[in-house]
């Protein structure tokens, strides 16, 4: 019973993160992109930050209290993949985070230009999500090369 809990709370935080992510790209999408959008992106931003933090912690939770065990997924290359995937992301995603504080704090009520890094990390972290569901999917299969 507490594996399904856990499996459902790391599926539906993963969603969550999944639309704050998306919300974030849509809002931005625009140039210039007007305050209302980019206060509406720092808070998907907030979210999406939450919303990772209990994917990464129902994540470690499933790892060690699955009846697979956890040798099982550490064994898997596909495994460490997903994990730099989700690092990479996770320290590119911070660049952005500076972006909107920054913009937050200038308490700006014009339009204002996104950088083209911001832009190309959040379309980033959005593939990445794509990519290590995926890998999630191809691990829990036990598809993927043995170490």
């Amino acid at each position: 019973m507490l594996f399904a809990a856990l499996k459902f709370s790391h599926l539906l935080a993963l969603m969550l993160l999944f639309s704050a992510s998306l919300a974030k790209n849509l809002l931005i999408a625009q140039t210039p992109v007007q305050s209302q959008s980019l206060y509406l992106c720092r808070r998907a931003d907030q979210v999406s930050g939450a919303a990772a933090g209990l994917v990464v912690l129902s994540g470690i939770a499933l790892l060690f209290s699955s009846p697979k065990g956890s040798a099982f997924y550490t064994s898997n290359s596909l495994f460490w993949l997903k994990l730099f995937v989700l690092f990479l992301a996770s320290a590119l995603i911070v660049r952005t985070k500076l972006f909107f504080r920054k913009r937050e704090n200038a308490m700006s009520t014009c339009a204002a230009e996104v950088p083209r890094f911001v832009r190309a990390i959040l379309k980033f972290d959005f593939a990445s999500l794509v990519v290590i569901t995926g890998l999630g999917v191809l691990i829990v299969s036990g598809v993927g090369p043995r170490l």
